[in-house]
């Protein structure tokens, strides 16, 4: 499981499976991207 360094709003999107799922548009929001792994 790779860690993540999420905001609150990023939190909101996990999915069933306990995976943080992050829309387009949250990582648009991102500065650092590179912190942030997307998962479909």
């Amino acid at each position: 499981v790779a860690a993540f360094k999420a905001s609150d709003s990023a939190k909101n999107h996990i999915n069933e499976n306990g995976e943080f799922k992050f829309i387009e548009d949250l990582v648009d929001e991102n500065p650092e991207g590179s912190n942030v792994k997307v998962i479909k």
